[in-house]
C-alpha cells in the first residue's frame, strides 16, 4: 500500500489544484486556457534534466485562472520565454529551471482557491532520470478576492484571518492581478525576484514497528547494570548479624508437661 501511495504521489507531483470535471470543462468554453502542469524535460547540450511549465490564464467576468511561476534562491530561473499571442487569456511565458515555485489562483466572483507549491528534482542513486517532488507552500480554500485588493483573504476554522509567509506575498499578489485582468495578455509573474527558500527536509527512513509489551532496546547504547548504592561499615556490620537469625531461628523451649502429651 505504501508503495502504490508514493508512485501516485510522484505521477500526481506535477499537477495542480483538484478541480471538479465541470469546472475544468467550463474554464475551456470560457477560453481561459491555463496550464498548471508542469513537466520534465532533458537539455541535450547541457546534458541535464529539468523542469517546464507555462504560466498565463486571465479572467472573463465572474470567473478567472491563472498560474504564475517564480524561480528559487540564486540563480532563479533558468530560462524565461515570454509569448504574445492575439488569443487572450492563453499561455503568455514558458519558464524552464531545475527548481520552481508554482502559484495558481482559480476565482469565481469574489471566492477563491489558492495553491502555491515547490517543484524540484530529485535523483536516485542508480537511475540516469531523476523524478519530480513536490511540496505545498500554501493551499487557502474558500477565501475573498475583492476587486481593488492586491491579495485574497483565507480564514481559519476559528474565522481569524490566515497570514501569508513573506516570501510568497509578491508571488501571490501578481497571480491574483492575472486573476482578475479581462482579456489578459502579459505574464505578470516576469518582473519577479527568486523566493528564498529553505533546505529541503528529507523524510526520515522507516522505523522499525514496535510490538506491544517488547521493552524498546537501542542498539546503538550500550546496556550497563546499575551499580547498587554503597553502604557505611556500621550498616554492613548490622547486616552480618541479621542474616544467621534470619537463617537459624532460636528454638522455643517447651514445658515438661507438654513434652509428656506429645509422647503419649
Amino acid at each position: 500500500m505504501k508503495t502504490g501511495a508514493k508512485e501516485e504521489a510522484a505521477r500526481n507531483s506535477g499537477l495542480g489544484m483538484s478541480m471538479h470535471g465541470k469546472v475544468s470543462l467550463e474554464l475551456r468554453l470560457l477560453g481561459l486556457d491555463a496550464r498548471p502542469n508542469v513537466t520534465l524535460v532533458h537539455q541535450e547540450k547541457h546534458n541535464r534534466w529539468m523542469i517546464a511549465g507555462e504560466e498565463g490564464g486571465g479572467c472573463t467576468g465572474e470567473v478567472g485562472h491563472y498560474i504564475g511561476f517564480a524561480g528559487v534562491n540564486t540563480p532563479g530561473l533558468a530560462v524565461s520565454i515570454p509569448i504574445q499571442s492575439l488569443i487572450p487569456n492563453t499561455t503568455q511565458r514558458r519558464v524552464i529551471s531545475q527548481e520552481v515555485v508554482r502559484a495558481q489562483l482559480f476565482r469565481y466572483g469574489s471566492s477563491c482557491d489558492l495553491l502555491v507549491t515547490h517543484h524540484y528534482l530529485s535523483a536516485a542513486e542508480g537511475v540516469a532520470r531523476p523524478s519530480m517532488e513536490r511540496r505545498v507552500l500554501f493551499l487557502g480554500k474558500n477565501g475573498i478576492l475583492a476587486p481593488d485588493t492586491k491579495q485574497p483573504v483565507f480564514f481559519d476554522h476559528s474565522g481569524e484571518s490566515i497570514d501569508f509567509p513573506k516570501n510568497l506575498i509578491p508571488l501571490i499578489q501578481a497571480v491574483s492581478r492575472g486573476a482578475t485582468t479581462p482579456k489578459n495578455n502579459r505574464a505578470h509573474c516576469i518582473p519577479l525576484s527568486p523566493i528564498n527558500l529553505g533546505p529541503i527536509k528529507k523524510p526520515k527512513a522507516d522505523e522499525t514497528p514496535v510490538v506491544e509489551g517488547e521493552p524498546i532496546i537501542d542498539e546503538a547504547l550500550p546496556l550497563t547494570a546499575t551499580p547498587a548504592a554503597p553502604t557505611n561499615a556500621k550498616g554492613s556490620k548490622r547486616n552480618k548479624s541479621v542474616a544467621p537469625q534470619l537463617a537459624a531461628p532460636q528454638a522455643v523451649p517447651v514445658s515438661d508437661e507438654v513434652a509428656e502429651l506429645v509422647a503419649v
